[in-house]
C-alpha cells in the first residue's frame, strides 16, 4: 500500500519533525552549567536531561503519530494485506515505545548506581539529579 513517494513523504515528515525540536532542545536547558564552573556531577544532570527529552518528548510523540498512521491504513486500507500491515505497524509502535520506556529504566538505574558513590551530588528523585554547591 505505501508506494516510493508516500515513505519519501513520511522521511521528509520525520526530519523537518525531528529538526523542528532542534531548537527547543537548545533552549530547553539540558546542560546545567556554563563553561568553566562545570562540575562532574553536571555530565550526570546533562545526560539525565537529555535522555529525558528524548524518552518524555520525542518517544510518545512519534508513538502517537505512528499509532494514528496504523489506525488510518486499518480503517482506510481496502485490502486484507494493509489491515495486516496496519496491525503489525500498532504492534510494533506499542513495542518500541516499551522498550524505550524500559530503556529509560535501566538507563536511568544505571546513572543512579554509578553517581551515588561520587560526592558532589545527592539524588533528588526517580529521574532528578541535583547537583551539591
Amino acid at each position: 500500500m505505501l508506494n516510493i513517494n508516500s515513505k519519501k513523504f513520511a522521511f521528509l515528515f520525520f526530519l523537518v519533525y525531528f529538526i523542528s525540536f532542534a531548537l527547543s532542545v537548545s533552549a530547553a536547558g539540558l546542560v546545567p552549567c556554563n563553561g568553566l564552573d562545570c562540575k562532574p556531577c553536571d555530565l550526570f544532570v546533562g545526560f539525565v536531561n537529555v535522555i529525558n527529552f528524548l524518552v518524555f518528548t520525542i518517544a510518545p510523540i512519534a508513538a502517537a503519530i505512528m499509532a494514528v498512521i496504523a489506525g488510518f491504513i486499518l480503517i482506510f486500507g481496502g485490502s486484507e494485506t494493509a489491515k495486516t500491515m496496519g496491525k503489525k505497524m500498532l504492534t510494533n509502535t506499542v513495542i518500541g515505545l516499551v522498550i524505550v520506556l524500559c530503556s529509560w529504566l535501566i538507563v536511568n538505574t544505571i546513572i543512579r548506581a554509578i553517581g551515588r558513590g561520587t560526592s558532589g551530588w545527592s539524588p533528588a528523585g526517580w529521574n532528578q539529579i541535583q547537583c551539591v554547591k
